[in-house]
């Protein structure tokens, strides 16, 4: 009876119930008539009413379920494709079109992360929070909830304060031989080889300019296996907004 009733609106709810009754009072009439042996063509016409006041709800909830069905995957979409502007504006529009039906942790997860792809970190938290009153076991609940926050924090730091690029060791510099004062086969043989050796690049020197101290909480955060690829989506967008914003204060 639950899953019938998910997603429907108060109203809905009560228009289905009241459809019922009324079509069971119909079909006790019907049976009274047949018994006396009435006439039953203007019962059968009122039956139409209980059949559209049943039928509005159940196409409704058809309606949500396919919605569902379609928000997941566009979020996917957007997940593999940040930049594409159309999966963003279908996510956008099934997000708001569910909001309000949903009461189920389910669909409160669903709608929580969408808000969190689309940037609404406080209303992610909400839902997340609306989540968790009804299952305070939902792990991802509490993910979407902890990686809501962290993207907040993150909005609010100061991009400069930890971007100070990591100095490099001065080379030391290069004594000069006089090779006049060299005997001259020692000297050729000095001027034969490589005057500087080839240093490998260890990568290190790249590893600490690329660490950003404002995602680290994020990255360093456990989810769900669900929730991987949005962990990994948040990391992806905050270290470029903060790269953009490094860049436009140059």
């Amino acid at each position: 009876m639950e899953n019938l009733l998910d997603g429907l609106l108060l109203y809905e709810i009560t228009l289905l119930i009241l459809g019922v009754i009324l079509f069971l009072i119909l079909s006790i009439g019907l049976l009274y008539y047949i018994i006396k042996k009435e006439q039953i063509a203007k019962l059968l016409f009122f039956f139409f009413i209980p059949i559209v006041m049943i039928g509005y709800p159940s196409i409704t909830q058809i309606t949500i379920s396919n919605d569902k069905i379609e928000l997941t995957k566009w979020q996917n979409q957007v997940l593999d494709d940040p930049e594409d502007s159309v999966a963003v504006q279908k996510m956008q529009e099934l997000t708001t079109k569910l909001e309000k039906r949903a009461s189920t942790t389910e669909d409160l997860v669903q709608v929580s992360t969408s808000n969190l792809l689309l940037g609404n970190n406080e209303k992610a938290e909400n839902l997340a929070d609306k989540a968790l009153e009804k299952d305070k076991t939902s792990t991802a609940a509490l993910n979407i909830k902890q990686m809501a926050r962290v993207q907040e924090s993150i909005k609010n730091k100061p991009v400069l304060e930890n971007a100070a690029p990591v100095e490099k060791e001065a080379t030391p510099a290069r004594e000069e031989t006089n090779l006049s004062a060299i005997p001259y086969n020692q000297a050729n043989t000095i001027t034969d080889s490589p005057a500087v050796t080839a240093i490998p690049q260890t990568g290190n020197d790249t590893a600490k300019l690329m660490v950003n101290p404002q995602t680290k909480d994020l990255q360093q955060m456990e989810v769900t296996n669900d929730l991987t690829k949005v962990k990994s989506f948040l990391i992806k967008r905050s270290i470029k907004n903060i790269n953009t914003t490094r860049e436009s204060a140059k």
